[in-house]
């Protein structure tokens, strides 16, 4: 039999010992990055904001986009420091082709809550408590995901304040982040993402109505009316095209 000493100068064994470090490492690694994104939220410093709809980094289901009910989802959090008075929630999505697009603005929330439940009313006064701003759908409340294209990320941001926001009621999220600059204890965020349907004729909510394409067309009836197949084709695209896509 070999040696101790023999398995230590194998080659084969020096192999395996570099793949059990290499090993130790790449495990080492996964348990710092399950340590952040546990639960499926991202946080800073203590306080952990969390839905249960949804993880962090990960689809947010189609309930809660422009393609489903539009309404707002379930979020909880908890972990705040001391001296907290309110809480502050702007979601926000960055991606959006004309800048940044706001889709909820809702502030001073008692320090006594610590979770919403889904479908938060669209109104100005919760009798929950707190306030909502107005956002970029020049509407107060929840406005759910509507890319025109692509997948767009969306953040829910947490802060944590010392004190009651006094801000005007058609306030939106500048007017509130002005009035809550040099009080924020704590934040945290979670983003989730959404990818639109595109498929023009796939679309739940597009009712385009029978296409002027759907059936041939002699081409003796096309140039009677001066029509060439080309604009034919135009027309047909712009009845089939999407009712809104804001963002």
């Amino acid at each position: 039999m070999k040696s101790w000493k023999r398995y230590q100068t194998d080659p084969v064994f020096e192999v395996a010992a570099k793949y059990l470090d290499r090993m130790k490492k790449i495990i080492f690694l996964l348990v710092i990055f399950s340590s952040i994104s546990l639960f499926g939220q991202q946080s800073y410093g203590k306080m952990i904001l969390r839905s249960s709809a949804f993880y962090n980094d990960s689809a947010i289901p189609k309930l809660f986009t422009c393609e489903g009910e539009n309404i707002s989802p379930p979020l909880s959090w908890e972990k705040e420091p001391e001296g907290t008075v309110s809480f502050v929630i702007i979601c926000e999505d960055p991606d959006a082709p004309m800048g940044t697009w706001i889709h909820w603005v809702y502030y001073n929330i008692p320090r006594s809550v610590h979770g919403l439940h889904r479908n938060v009313p669209p109104e100005y006064l919760l009798s929950t408590g707190g306030r909502q701003g107005i956002t970029s759908f020049n509407t107060y409340g929840y406005g759910g995901p509507c890319p025109p294209e692509g997948t767009h990320r969306y953040y829910f941001k947490l802060y944590a304040l010392d004190i009651l926001l006094t801000v005007d009621k058609n306030a939106g999220k500048s007017e509130v982040e002005k009035a809550m600059k040099g009080h924020i204890l704590a934040e945290s965020q979670l983003m989730g993402t959404f990818t639109r349907n595109n498929e023009r004729y796939q679309n739940p909510r597009v009712n385009p109505g029978p296409s002027l394409l759907s059936r041939p067309i002699p081409r003796q009836a096309a140039g009677y009316f001066n029509l060439s197949f080309s604009a034919l084709a135009r027309e047909r695209d712009q009845q089939v095209a999407p009712l809104h896509s804001l963002v």
